[in-house]
């Protein structure tokens, strides 16, 4: 959160506006305004197949602006292609814009956009550590970006920004990079399986292909949604309904853990009879 702040504090107030990738992380929007931003959304859906197209049409429409992408994104877990992304950061470059790419998830799809800092000086990516390594509570992060950014934001860095309980916590997993690689590789396994046994067990439901730790469910409408929040969670396994976001009115979203977790999880969900579902979620 507070690369974010600072991001929104020193290098939006210039431009005044962030072109943003919609839904996303509610800080950039906030931490924007509070800073006198015009944010301007941009939005998607699941299999969405012309958002890479309205965001450089977006960036083609408006005077510089930062403009933020999350990818993979937050929501369905789509990863758009680091050369896609390129071509984003070189159209920025043309006209101004500031990128700001968030790889939060990136680690579960095996990409990095560190490599487009070598042709691109106008970008800025920003790291968690909350998802790749569990550590949400945390709050570690990590900005890269060319030295006349870095420069700039270190003067903005709040005083203590990162406890030292974080910082051990991320020296301790850093020298155990094999075993954090294993745990991720084994969570993308399992997401992927688990993907192919939705489908399997409830033919109805779409399921969305993710590269992030978990899955975008959609079981067709927005009471058969809520009706399975509910059920999961009198059974004590939680997902996330995103019933209040345009375009994902009757989606769920199930973060991926260990496969027996996850096989689990599988057991509690409905089964398909023909075209109709047992277990009282219709």
């Amino acid at each position: 959160d507070d690369a974010i702040k600072m991001i929104c504090s020193l290098l939006v107030p210039p431009a005044g506006r962030i072109i943003l990738q919609t839904p996303n992380y509610d800080r950039y929007e906030r931490y924007g305004r509070l800073f006198g931003a015009q944010v301007i959304p941009v939005p998607f859906v699941p299999d969405d197949p012309d958002f890479i197209s309205r965001f450089s049409v977006a960036l083609a429409a408006h005077g510089p602006s930062v403009a933020v992408l999350t990818n993979p994104d937050g929501f369905c877990g789509r990863c758009y292609p680091v050369t896609e992304v390129a071509n984003l950061a070189a159209a920025c470059a043309h006209r101004g814009h500031l990128l700001v790419i968030d790889e939060a998830y990136a680690d579960f799809a095996g990409i990095s956009h560190l490599p487009l800092l070598r042709d691109h000086q106008e970008l800025v990516i920003v790291k968690s550590f909350s998802k790749s390594l569990g550590a949400a509570g945390l709050r570690i992060g990590v900005l890269f970006a060319a030295p006349q950014h870095i420069a700039a934001l270190s003067r903005w860095r709040s005083v203590n920004a990162i406890s030292g309980l974080a910082s051990a916590y991320l020296d301790y997993c850093l020298v155990r990079q094999p075993d954090t690689q294993r745990i991720i590789a084994d969570i993308c396994t399992t997401r992927d399986w688990l993907e192919q046994a939705i489908r399997q067990r409830i033919p109805e439901w779409v399921v969305h292909p993710s590269r992030a730790n978990f899955l975008l469910v959609d079981p067709g409408d927005a009471r058969a949604c809520a009706a399975l929040v509910k059920q999961l969670a009198q059974e004590g396994i939680r997902i996330r309904q995103l019933g209040t976001i345009p375009g994902f009115l009757h989606h769920a979203r199930i973060t991926v853990w260990s496969r027996a977790t996850m096989e689990e999880a599988l057991s509690h969900l409905p089964v398909s009879s023909g075209t109709r579902l047992v277990k009282g979620y219709t």
